[in-house]
């Protein structure tokens, strides 16, 4: 599996916003009775057992350079765990770094 088709299949698995969560890895929604992830936990969920210690430091980088040029202050570093949970996150941002790192990585 490529990095842009893990992180395809990571975005079409967060598609669905009652799938995303913040401040966890993977959870479980009792409302809606679906399985939960943040941005890292789906990329695992995705790639789990697939993906090389290569392809996973690419996706790193990547997704880091999309978020620093979309939300990014100069000499601030973030993470993408720190991104996903921080209180101005939201849903359509996650889908937004996924979507424009596919664009970025399909050029």
């Amino acid at each position: 599996m490529t990095v842009i088709e893990i992180l395809r299949r990571t975005r079409e698995l967060l598609s669905d916003p009652r799938r995303w969560a913040k401040h966890t890895y993977r959870g479980f929604n009792t409302v809606y009775g679906v399985e939960t992830y943040c941005l890292v936990g789906a990329m695992d969920q995705v790639s789990f057992n697939v993906a090389r210690p290569r392809q996973r430091a690419e996706m790193g980088a990547a997704l880091l350079k999309t978020i620093e040029e979309q939300y990014g202050k100069p000499g601030v570093v973030i993470s993408l765990t720190s991104f996903n949970d921080r209180m101005t996150t939201s849903h359509d941002d996650v889908l937004l770094v996924l979507d424009k790192t596919i664009s970025s990585l399909e050029a």
